[in-house]
């Protein structure tokens, strides 16, 4: 087993060093690309239109995707347009305490919440404490101003991409049904001039018919002989003497009928 697959790695590398020394190579390259468009070219028009379609058609799921993807920056452009208002009020808030705590701080004339004086250095911890929340809070709008600059500028991205697409595809929409007109203005065309016959098939024809309209010469002529014949025939007159037997049996005849009749003749 070993030795058939040393064997099989030995004809790979001296078939991959001929490849590499000679033109082996590019005369298997030249004729595969050769072979590839002799296919392409055997596939009928028809299909490669339908096949057209099919992969227009499957531009919808890309276009899906896209609506999809602008929903999805839609809803989150909208939930950060509401934070970002809303912080910005709670952030113009905490800037007008502060500054007013700060005017407090330096004309000294600073409460707590129950009226109670406070001493300077309570009162400036805690607006320190403000301060810095503030600033915190200020940083966290930013973020979220910057994340939703972002959302739009995808969510234009997206929609100038949806655009493009749906031109794209009308364009190409158009570009295969006159594609379409064509292959079937071409086929007409094709039925056309399988519809006339060749100069060999216009002989064969002329021929045929040289052949009938003799024929059929030919059986008149032999029918006009026949009758005319046959009138020469009925016109020649007849010498030949009747025989007895026959006049006496054409007097019988006569009498007979006549006698029969004669009756009736003398009734009247």
């Amino acid at each position: 087993m070993i030795k058939k697959a040393l064997v099989g790695v030995g004809i790979l590398l001296i078939g991959g060093v001929i490849c590499a020394k000679t033109d082996c190579c590019s005369y298997v390259g030249t004729i595969w690309k050769q072979g590839k468009a002799y296919a392409k070219k055997q596939v009928p028009v028809e299909f490669e239109i339908k096949r057209a379609k099919d992969m227009l058609a499957n531009l919808e799921k890309v276009e899906d995707r896209l609506i999809t993807v602008m929903a999805n920056e839609m809803v989150a452009m909208k939930r950060l347009e509401r934070e970002v208002a809303e912080g910005q009020d709670g952030l113009d808030g905490m800037a007008r305490d502060i500054q007013a705590r700060n005017e407090q701080l330096k004309a000294g004339t600073f409460t707590v919440s129950r009226g109670v004086n406070s001493s300077r250095e309570q009162f400036a911890l805690e607006l320190e404490r403000r301060f810095k929340r503030f600033k915190t809070a200020e940083t966290t709008l930013k973020t979220k101003k910057d994340l939703l600059a972002q959302h739009q500028e995808r969510l234009g991205a997206v929609k100038e991409q949806r655009d493009g697409l749906k031109g794209q595809k009308t364009d190409l929409a158009s570009r295969i049904e006159s594609l379409e007109t064509q292959v079937a203005l071409l086929r007409a065309a094709e039925a056309r001039s399988k519809a006339k016959l060749s100069d060999s098939q216009i002989g064969e024809l002329n021929q045929i018919k040289e052949l009938i309209d003799g024929l059929e010469q030919r059986l008149e002529t032999s029918v006009t002989e026949l009758q005319l014949r046959e009138d020469i025939k009925a016109a020649q007159p007849t010498n030949a003497t009747p025989a007895v037997g026959s006049n006496v049996s054409l007097s019988s005849e006569i009498d007979e009928y006549f006698g029969k009749t004669h009756g009736k003749v003398a009734a009247e």
